[in-house]
């Protein structure tokens, strides 16, 4: 890919190609999580690790989400319908794991941040809404 944009030097795109894969993450793993990372990057949130296994005190595995701010005790989901479809079961079933996840998590000390193919119509208000959530942290303060 970038010996392609290299040789396409000066073609229209080109430098909006450049700048995607300077951006690329080969963890993010949807759509749906890239554009997000995309607004994330534009809105001036900290840039977050990905797909980060989190754990409980005994080593028991809890969740890998999409996000983490470590230093905020923050994750970060992205919904998208594909979780809620029967491809994962049924949806009920689906959102009662989901439930169950977040708790553990809570009760590890996780503040969990939510959004949706809805929430990046906005892409602004977006990384407006997780910026204010960040800074809501009681864990560290933000910058």
């Amino acid at each position: 890919m970038v010996e392609a944009c290299e040789a396409a030097s000066g073609r229209s795109g080109i430098r909006a190609a450049r700048w995607a894969l300077e951006h690329a993450d080969p963890l993010s793993e949807s759509a749906g999580e890239s554009l997000s990372r995309y607004w994330m990057i534009m809105g001036g949130v900290p840039q977050p690790k990905l797909q980060v296994t989190i754990t409980d005190q005994n080593g028991n595995f809890v969740a890998r989400p999409d996000f983490v701010w470590e230093g905020y005790r923050v994750i970060g989901e992205f919904d998208g319908r594909v979780k809620y479809t029967t491809m994962m079961g049924d949806a009920a079933d689906v959102i009662m794991r989901e439930k169950r996840r977040e708790n553990r998590l809570r009760a590890l000390g996780w503040w969990v941040f939510r959004w949706t193919w809805d929430d990046l119509a906005d892409g602004q208000r977006f990384a407006a809404k997780l910026l204010a959530f960040l800074r809501s942290s009681p864990i560290r303060p933000f910058p």
